[in-house]
């Protein structure tokens, strides 16, 4: 089957659109894990949360849609490739985001070594600004519903030696519960859809255009 979105043509558009908001805002921080203090990472933290909450509202953004994700970078001694740590909450203690690296490097490389040095690299906080998602309404679907086409024209077809009458419709008028066999044109501003002889398009109750393959 094959699924054609009501706006096929600016559906990513809209996507850019509706996408949350997301800052990373970084800091290096050169420290041995077991030597760093709880206290100056915390405040790390919350400097670049203070950054992060500034952009946001430069954006626009209300202080209730914004969401704030903390992330350590920590590697082994001597390596260059570091691994973002998440950071549950307040750091009061390096012990947990310590053992969540191990754990982390385990699953991503299958292999720890615990009583190896561990190094911070790097402090993260992702500023999130949550924007508000659209509700598409859902069409009931008319068992009644009938498509008439605006017109026809000849269509060459892959592994059809000649042109076939092929019908033309306008998709803004066809309805929930239309079914179309094809083969078929459906206009619209921003798309072309194609149902090739054989197959069969049906509306359904988001209007999306279902085309399902070799049902006709």
């Amino acid at each position: 089957m094959v699924i054609v979105p009501p706006n096929p043509g600016v559906t990513s558009a809209v996507g850019c659109m509706l996408v949350d908001v997301q800052h990373d805002v970084t800091q290096m921080y050169f420290e041995d894990a077991a030597s760093a203090k709880p206290a100056d990472v915390e405040a790390g933290f919350r400097k670049l949360e203070l950054e992060g909450r500034d952009r946001l509202e430069r954006d626009g953004v209300k202080a209730g849609d914004m969401t704030f994700q903390r992330f350590i970078d920590m590697r082994y001694r001597g390596q260059w490739r570091s691994l973002a740590v998440p950071v549950p909450g307040e750091i009061t203690s390096v012990e947990e985001p310590l053992a969540i690296f191990h754990s982390e490097y385990e699953k991503a490389h299958n292999f720890r070594r615990e009583d190896f040095p561990v190094e911070i690299y790097r402090l993260t906080v992702r500023a999130i600004g949550v924007t508000p998602k659209p509700s598409f309404p859902k069409i009931t679907i008319d068992p009644n519903a009938k498509a008439v086409p605006k017109g026809t024209r000849e269509a060459w077809f892959h592994d059809h030696p000649t042109a076939l009458t092929t019908a033309l419709y306008d998709r803004e008028t066809l309805p929930a519960g239309v079914t179309i066999k094809g083969p078929a044109v459906i206009d619209q501003l921003d798309s072309t859809t194609v149902i090739p002889p054989g197959d069969e398009a049906y509306i359904d109750e988001w209007l999306n255009i279902q085309i399902r393959l070799g049902a006709a």
